[in-house]
């Protein structure tokens, strides 16, 4: 995706200071994501807020609190915010979500949503903030989901998405952290390959777990319908329209 301005048909994401760019993985789990009659999100590591906005955009009745550790990250993300339609909802909060999330009242939001970091034993990017925005040096999974549980409400629901490889190593520590999987998204590129993401939505209580999957393209390398019409809210163009 692009490396300048990314243009949503609601909102502008700046990204010229963020660590990482506009990517498919925020925007298939906005995209994915039901918030239940929920009035109050906390979006865990926003970036650039595109999650925060995504959210916003679907769901007129949420107010989003938005945690990035990054500076100039957390700087982008306000502008992001305050020139969108949705700044009045919005609030970017430039912390470490770890001592942020133990200073907060327990069970203070509806849902959660995060694109966490991820890389735990790979070779760390010599860029440091982009190490720090994907390397769970920064935030592990245990912390995340000890943060989690502390915050969200007894009905409330926790999404993420993972490398497919990550997902179940995380799954076990939110159960560590009575965070009971409910809902799964296996995502692959296309149908003939691997599942590449996984993306989860987790309660404070066991359910049936309800998968499902998504291809991003077809086997003629065409985005497909079905991720056409995930995201069909979110972009301006055809996928798939050619360029001029």
């Amino acid at each position: 995706m692009a490396s300048g301005s990314f243009q949503f048909k609601t909102f502008t994401i700046h990204q010229q200071k963020v660590a990482f760019k506009v990517g498919t993985d925020s925007v298939i789990l906005g995209a994915w994501a039901e918030m239940n009659n929920a009035k109050t999100l906390l979006d865990v590591g926003t970036g650039s807020g595109l999650l925060a906005l995504i959210m916003a955009s679907k769901f007129p009745e949420l107010t989003i609190t938005a945690v990035e550790i990054d500076a100039e990250s957390a700087a982008e993300a306000e502008q992001n915010c305050r020139e969108s339609p949705f700044h009045h909802r919005i609030q970017i909060v430039g912390d470490d979500f770890k001592s942020w999330a133990k200073s907060q009242s327990p069970k203070c939001f509806d849902a959660i949503i995060s694109n966490p970091p991820y890389f735990n034993n790979d070779l760390k990017n010599p860029d440091q903030r982009k190490s720090a925005a994907r390397h769970t040096s920064t935030l592990n999974f245990s912390e995340l989901a000890v943060g989690v549980s502390h915050l969200l409400k007894k009905q409330g629901l926790f999404y993420v998405i993972l490398p497919a490889e990550q997902f179940d190593f995380f799954s076990q520590c939110a159960l560590g952290a009575s965070l009971y999987l409910s809902k799964k998204l296996y995502i692959k590129n296309k149908p003939s390959g691997n599942v590449i993401r996984v993306a989860g939505c987790f309660a404070k209580s066991e359910n049936e777990i309800i998968e499902s999957s998504l291809s991003i393209r077809n086997d003629n390398h065409q985005y497909s319908e079905d991720y056409i019409h995930l995201t069909k809210d979110l972009y301006i163009k055809n996928l798939n329209q050619k360029k001029a």
